[in-house]
């Protein structure tokens, strides 16, 4: 019993190992930018980072059911995941939207 536990914990290790490699592969491959890589690189592995833990939260747990003693955890987690998500729109949609937005008429001062 003992050996099989060994086996599954050294299965669980090496797959964490894999997952970790695949990540760096694809932060070299996907994440390339003409700035130094020193200045965006940390945000984008972060993000990827985040994206990860999200899709391997959802496929550990594919079909729970909260029981009333998590809740308060789940709802904790709700609001920190509504504000990341709020963070990561406005910053996407700032980065769509040229910040100028082009030529604009000059505003007339009136007086009153």
């Amino acid at each position: 019993m003992l050996a099989a536990g060994r086996r599954r914990g050294l299965a669980t290790s090496v797959r964490r190992t894999i997952d970790a490699q695949r990540r760096r592969e694809r932060d070299r491959e996907e994440l390339d930018g003409a700035e130094p890589s020193a200045k965006w690189m940390p945000l984008a592995r972060a993000l990827v980072a985040l994206g990860d833990q999200a899709g391997g939260f959802v496929g550990r747990y594919p079909s729970a059911r909260l029981v009333e003693q998590q809740l308060p955890a789940a709802r904790e987690a709700l609001v920190k995941l509504e504000l990341a998500t709020a963070w990561i729109t406005m910053r996407l949609d700032t980065a769509a939207k040229p910040a100028h937005g082009g030529r604009r008429t000059a505003k007339v001062a009136v007086a009153v």
